[in-house]
């Protein structure tokens, strides 16, 4: 075993090399090793090796991707992967880096209550939705300010809060005149009962002196 020299076949099967008698030689074929790289993974790994070498590889994601599902063959078939390193094939392979952007969540809130949700992936612009609206009651009506988003792009989850102000209410012509009509009715008819009931008194008093 101490006389075994290995010798290195390149991919295209082309070599020269001078022997020595009394020495076994073994013969080892030389495969590439092409990458797929996908938007936001680094691969590091070299770019051939021989049949039987132990290939190490180190794969880093960048911030907002998902990390990487690693796929290796070699003539179509799976290549068994193990904590970043491999068992070269006889044969070129393929390693596959895939990745995805991650998701987050945007959620809108107005008074304490959840009104909406987006889902975007990471470095997103942030597409604000309609803005919500809120019933008058009988003292305001109330308009919406602005959601408190101070940067749309997405990178994490969010939480934006949005503002409702309340206006006032002040009382219109419409309005004036027809409380005034209607406190005029109200007199009107408070004035007849009084001068009915004054009428009625004033007759009964005269029926008692005739009869005395």
């Amino acid at each position: 075993q101490e006389n075994i020299e290995s010798v290195i076949i390149p991919e295209n099967g082309k070599f020269e090399t001078s022997i020595e008698l009394g020495k076994t030689y073994e013969l080892m074929r030389c495969h590439s090793i092409s990458s797929i790289v996908a938007e936001g993974s680094i691969l590091t790994i070299q770019d051939e090796a021989t049949y039987g070498d132990i290939v190490s590889f180190s794969v880093f994601e960048e911030p907002g991707y998902n990390k990487s599902e690693i796929t290796i063959t070699c003539n179509g078939n799976n290549v068994s992967v193990l904590e970043n390193s491999f068992i070269m094939p006889d044969g070129n392979v393929t390693i596959d880096a895939s990745t995805s952007k991650t998701k987050y969540t945007v959620n809108y809130y107005v008074e304490g209550e959840l009104v909406c949700s987006q889902i975007y992936e990471y470095n997103d612009i942030i597409n604000l939705p309609a803005d919500p609206t809120k019933e008058e009651d009988d003292d305001f009506t109330y308009q919406f300010v602005a959601w408190d988003l101070e940067n749309n792009i997405v990178n994490s989850n969010i939480d934006v809060h949005g503002k409702f102000v309340g206006i006032e209410k002040v009382p219109g012509i419409v309005t004036f005149f027809y409380n005034s009509a209607l406190y005029f009715i109200i007199i009107f008819i408070v004035g007849l009962l009084g001068l009915g009931a004054f009428f009625i008194i004033r007759k009964i008093k005269k029926s008692r002196n005739a009869q005395k």
